[in-house]
């Protein structure tokens, strides 16, 4: 860490070899690529069936007449509730379920309640709101974030919602979406 005090000590000390700052820069400049490369990364594992929830999405994959995409929901044990935000690869071969995990630090918050739509022609999943719940149920925050995932490279991207124009549905969930045409027709859902 560079303060007034330790930058005054730079300047008086031993002047040193201007290539070593470019090394330092180097340095710096692949460190933050890396670390930009994991924030990024997706990665997929085979993976047990999914544990048991309510109110996740199922979305099936455009072009791909045998495989889903499940994503969120959330489970009651008795005691209190857990919401999920992982997201899940299910390929069904005549009786044979086979399930994957896909893990991205770039995933939306863990939801349940949400909607997801499959759109061919952009080869992506659009999913919209849905709620978080707190493990008591004492408490819900409501989403009202649009979120885009390539399904050519399973990352998720977070999409503006808010316009001058036209702005974005309020907060809700339990709602409703379809796809006609290249637009997203969202219905009803509630907030509390």
């Amino acid at each position: 860490q560079i303060t007034k005090s330790t930058m005054g000590k730079q300047r008086k000390g031993k002047s040193k070899d201007p290539s070593s700052d470019f090394d330092d820069i180097d340095k710096a400049l692949s460190e933050l690529a890396t670390a930009d490369a994991e924030a990024q990364a997706v990665s997929e594992e085979t993976c047990d069936r999914p544990s048991p929830r309510i109110h996740a999405s199922l979305t099936a994959i455009p072009g791909k007449p045998n495989e889903y995409l499940l994503f969120g929901g959330e489970y009651y044990d008795g005691k209190k509730v857990h919401v999920y935000g992982d997201l899940f690869r299910m390929k069904v071969t005549g009786t044979k379920i086979e399930w994957s995990k896909i893990s991205s630090k770039t995933a939306p918050r863990p939801r349940s309640s949400h909607q997801a739509v499959a759109h061919a022609g952009s080869n992506s999943v659009y999913l919209f709101g849905g709620e978080f719940t707190s493990p008591t149920q004492a408490h819900f925050n409501h989403f009202n974030d649009l979120w885009r995932l390539d399904l050519a490279t399973s990352s998720w991207h977070q999409l503006p919602t808010s316009a001058k124009a036209t702005p974005p549905p309020s907060p809700r969930s339990g709602h409703r979406a379809a796809l006609h045409g290249s637009t997203v027709v969202l219905f009803g859902g509630f907030f509390d």
